[in-house]
């Protein structure tokens, strides 16, 4: 699957813009007006029907650039939603270096009743919502429109994992976070979905919550990572060998600071966040490394791709 060439994200087969930093593909298609058959951007015939390509030709204003929702027909958008819904699992799998289940994710998929009683309904509201959206503001809703499917996506893939194939996951998610099925954070506690998602073991000692963070280590964290936030911490993940804090993780309401040994520290609000990869022993945030233990990895993982999406609004 190609990347995007700035950002590094996995890019839909339609699109003609990376869905999370915009930029134009290198693939960008010319579509031939007498055809309708889309040709290479270099092409100057078609070569279906052999017309002379019109370089004029400017994209439809009613599909949109990253899904490729064609709105010229609202009555197709359900069915459209929900074979991009198809595709959007294949590339989960990639940014978890999953691709190997692939096949055994899209047959369950196929076999189970998941499209009747969860997707096709999702598919129906998101619709209803879209065409609000495109009557009132044509083209210019597409931005609006495609975060919401990332949004949407994201907590679908989920609960078709967490019900459906938890056994195929790097590792099994607990089905209590599928309690945060709102995409408004302001619909949650954060700090309860933090607990829920990192299933915070009682027995580890470099694991804190807000208020069991000792004064002295979160000093020091204020000087190594945690530094320029006026917002408290959430949750804390001591990573320092001698659990003095100038080495950890932390969560707080709109972003994660860390600093990994031998790494340099580094901090992002979760809205910044363009792409997230997990790798076995540990995950690249915008192309930044961090690593605790291969299952926090994975729990941390699922809970950034939600955060990242989620509306802050």
């Amino acid at each position: 699957m190609e990347q995007c060439k700035s950002c590094n994200t996995s890019i839909f087969p339609e699109a003609l813009f990376c869905h999370n930093c915009g930029r134009q593909t290198e693939r960008v298609k010319i579509i031939c007006s007498e055809c309708k058959n889309v040709n290479p951007k270099d092409a100057r015939f078609c070569f279906r029907c052999g017309s002379p390509i019109d370089i004029s030709y400017s994209p439809k204003p009613y599909i949109s650039p990253v899904f490729g929702l064609d709105f010229s027909n609202i009555q197709t958008i359900p069915r459209q939603i929900s074979e991009s819904f198809e595709r959007s699992l294949s590339i989960a799998l990639e940014y978890e270096n999953n691709t190997e289940k692939e096949a055994l994710f899209l047959a369950i998929y196929h076999e189970s009743d998941f499209k009747t009683t969860q997707l096709e309904e999702a598919c129906i509201l998101l619709t209803q919502e879209f065409e609000e959206l495109y009557d009132e503001r044509g083209k210019s809703a597409f931005n609006v429109i495609e975060k919401r499917l990332d949004q949407q996506f994201a907590q679908l893939f989920e609960c078709f994992a967490i019900e459906y194939c938890n056994h195929l996951l790097a590792q099994p998610l607990p089905k209590s976070i599928l309690a945060f099925k709102d995409n408004n954070i302001r619909s949650h506690n954060l700090g309860l979905m933090i607990r829920t998602y990192l299933e915070i073991p009682l027995d580890k000692q470099h694991f804190f919550q807000a208020v069991e963070i000792p004064l002295a280590v979160l000093k020091n964290t204020r000087k190594t990572f945690f530094y320029n936030s006026d917002k408290p911490p959430l949750f804390f993940c001591d990573l320092s060998i001698l659990q003095n804090g100038k080495e950890g993780l932390i969560l707080n309401s709109d972003s994660i600071y860390w600093k990994c040994c031998f790494h340099k520290s580094a901090f992002m609000k979760y809205t910044e966040i363009n792409n997230i990869h997990y790798y076995s022993d540990h995950l690249k945030i915008n192309g930044i490394y961090l690593n605790v233990d291969a299952a926090f990895n994975y729990r941390l993982y699922r809970l950034l791709i939600r955060l990242k999406t989620m509306s802050y609004l």
